[in-house]
């Protein structure tokens, strides 16, 4: 991640816009960080941390239930 030294009224320094692709489906996340470059970084990987935990616990129980699904249709089709 690069600063900017300077922002725009829609994007503000600190703006940090983060998308995460899981299964082809896209989660867009934006935040407004404040503070130096060093600590914008910083609290840019925990920003993205904490998302990633938070949508893999939420999509965790999806994954096993789409994953018995296929086990009981290919145990159908035995």
């Amino acid at each position: 991640m690069r600063s900017r030294p300077f922002g725009h009224p829609d994007k503000p320094v600190g703006t940090v816009f983060v998308t995460i692709l899981i299964d082809g489906h896209a989660h867009e996340y934006r935040v407004l960080l404040k503070g130096d470059a060093n600590s914008m970084r910083q609290l840019a990987a925990e920003y993205i941390y904490q998302q990633l935990t938070e949508l893999l616990n939420r999509l965790q129980p999806m994954a096993r239930q789409s994953a018995a699904q296929q086990r009981v249709g290919s145990a159908a089709h035995k």
